[in-house]
């Protein structure tokens, strides 16, 4: 079993997603340090990573092309991929139409599209709401405790 930072209920639903999607060539859209990007090669799938910065890790290299670039426009052709995958990357982007319309216009006609998100009634936010009188994201503009990282908005299911 693949061991990420992460958890495994989002190991588990990487995998699937990955299995489902054998031999396709995948956008993985806010790759950051590249654990999406390696799950999506152990299934033989091309892998392309687009972020706004770099910061692929060593052991990850070798699993996709990486392409710097922002998500709310991507440098690829209309119609170039099969799947593309995109997690924990919507709450950080100002203009979230804009990204969806990339996601969509570089996507094959019957492709999919995953998209994950933290989701704003989560345990922690709770908690805060009880301590502190309010959730994260009840601004429109916050820092995360992760330093630079800044969700403009958060989603509910």
């Amino acid at each position: 079993m693949l061991i990420s930072t992460l958890n495994k209920a989002t190991d588990d639903m990487l995998l699937s997603i990955a299995f489902k999607n054998a031999d396709k060539l995948v956008l993985n859209v806010g790759c950051g340090r590249g654990f999406e990007a390696y799950i999506f090669a152990h299934r033989s799938c091309k892998v392309i990573g687009v972020d706004i910065r770099y910061s692929i890790e060593t052991s990850y290299k070798r699993f996709l092309e990486f392409v710097l670039a922002d998500a709310k426009f991507q440098p690829f052709r209309y119609d170039a991929f099969d799947v593309v995958a995109s997690f924990d990357v919507i709450e950080h982007i100002n203009d979230d139409e804009c990204y969806v319309k990339e996601i969509s216009r570089v996507i094959k006609p019957g492709g999919r599209a995953y998209i994950g998100t933290v989701n704003h009634l989560r345990l922690v936010n709770r908690i805060r709401q009880i301590i502190f009188g309010r959730m994260l994201g009840e601004t429109t503009f916050h820092h995360e405790c992760l330093g630079e990282m800044h969700h403009f908005r958060e989603y509910t299911q």
